[in-house]
């Protein structure tokens, strides 16, 4: 087959979780797993956050990494006028465990994704998008997908009802611009997202550009 061959990583998630956690631990950040339902200002400046059982934490600056949910939750923060030209989109892949008994490899043809890692036995097609929040996928865009790539391989990859439909949401920054930067004129709010399709290498650049300006001012 002719094409392009490119140096390419594959990022296992749960092993990035697991390394980023630790490194939060290592450094002794406290994780707080709430919902975050308000943000506002004291007389002296310090941001409160109230979260979703009413307690209160202060804080001095808040950089806010919500990912498409910055979009669908956009009416419990001021600052609506920052994501005017973004977008929720809903992008679905298929997932099945098969054991290919070869090295892992990544093929994308005509915009669609190929993925075998072998390290779990795990097969991945996609993906196809939809603008919104929603959590079914367009299963008929699904099957050409599984089509294609069942056409051009020597083996069968199994039929639709042999993978599980994975649905994810992501915000899509306007012209596909990431969001990196103060929300407020005092500067003590930040924002990081519109991120789409490049979480794993935007939000390294979007965080160091943020920290940047935090230890700036």
């Amino acid at each position: 087959m002719e094409g392009v061959y490119v140096n390419s990583y594959l990022v296992y998630p749960e092993v990035f979780k697991s390394w980023f956690t630790q490194q939060l631990s290592d450094q002794g950040i406290t994780i707080v797993k709430n919902f975050l339902k308000n943000l506002s200002k004291s007389d002296d400046g310090t941001i409160l956050c109230k979260l979703l059982n009413n307690e209160i934490l202060k804080a001095k600056k808040v950089v806010l990494c919500t990912g498409a949910y910055a979009k669908i939750f956009a009416d419990f923060y001021d600052h609506g006028e920052h994501l005017k030209d973004t977008h929720v989109v809903a992008g679905s892949f298929l997932e099945r465990t098969v054991n290919l008994n070869r090295a892992s490899f990544y093929l994308t043809i005509d915009g669609h994704s190929l993925i075998y890692r072998s390290d779990e036995n795990k097969l991945i097609l996609g993906s196809v998008s939809k603008n919104g929040g929603f959590v079914l996928s367009d299963h008929g865009l699904l099957s050409e997908v599984l089509e294609i790539f069942n056409n051009l391989c020597s083996f069968s990859l199994g039929s639709l009802n042999d993978f599980k439909v994975v649905t994810g949401m992501r915000h899509k920054g306007g012209r596909r611009r990431p969001i990196a930067r103060a929300i407020d004129e005092d500067k003590n709010i930040y924002m990081i997202s519109g991120l789409y399709k490049n979480g794993y290498t935007f939000s390294h650049l979007c965080a160091k550009k943020v920290l940047s300006e935090i230890n700036l001012k």
